[in-house]
């Protein structure tokens, strides 16, 4: 028996060309890629959560709007910075 083949792009390293109509409609196929997204989530709020959360435990800034906005804005800032070049180097291995 024939199975016709549907051509998918390629998403991520590892994400089949082509798949069976059978597995089209796996659900295991649309989250492939999920493991390197939910790593890069994770990194990203560990980045902002962590310090945050140390921060609002040890010290007092977080008692009025300016504390609070100055430690958002400084956290989450610091952890655009960290991540932005990890993320600029996925995005160039993946265009290669």
């Amino acid at each position: 028996m024939l199975v016709p083949h549907v051509a998918v792009k390629t998403l991520a390293p590892g994400f089949p060309q082509t798949v069976s109509m059978t597995d089209f409609f796996s659900l295991s196929l649309p989250f492939s890629w999920s493991t390197l997204q939910t790593m890069r989530t994770t990194a990203m709020l560990l980045n902002i959560f962590g310090p945050y959360d140390v921060i609002r435990t040890k010290t007092k800034w977080m008692t009025n709007i300016y504390g609070q906005f100055a430690v958002t804005l400084s956290v989450c800032s610091t952890s655009y910075l960290i991540i932005w070049p990890l993320e600029t180097l996925k995005n160039m291995g993946q265009v290669t």
